[in-house]
């Protein structure tokens, strides 16, 4: 059984409209990584240029937030990672 990464409507035209992509890891880090592979523009939407994950990019994982070190929280098969984005600008 795998992870599922749900995608924002914001990113969906980099993801070929796909809402949810299936990876086999074991982090969040490694599952971002994976569909970063599949999808290599999604890169800078998740990642500033010094390789930080950007400060309005909230995740969670099965509908609870992750706050502290986000990207090297364990997940498992069946757990969904949801990528939301904060609405910046002005």
């Amino acid at each position: 059984m795998s992870v599922t990464v749900t995608i924002p409507w914001t990113m969906l035209h980099i993801t070929d409209n796909r809402k949810k992509i299936e990876v086999e890891e074991s982090t969040i880090g490694a599952c971002f990584e994976e569909v970063i592979r599949r999808h290599p523009r999604l890169k800078k939407e998740l990642y500033t240029e010094s390789g930080v994950l950007r400060p309005e990019i909230l995740i969670y994982v099965n509908d609870t937030a992750v706050h502290a070190n986000p990207l090297s929280r364990a997940v498992g098969a069946g757990d969904i990672i949801h990528i939301t984005t904060l609405v910046v600008g002005g």
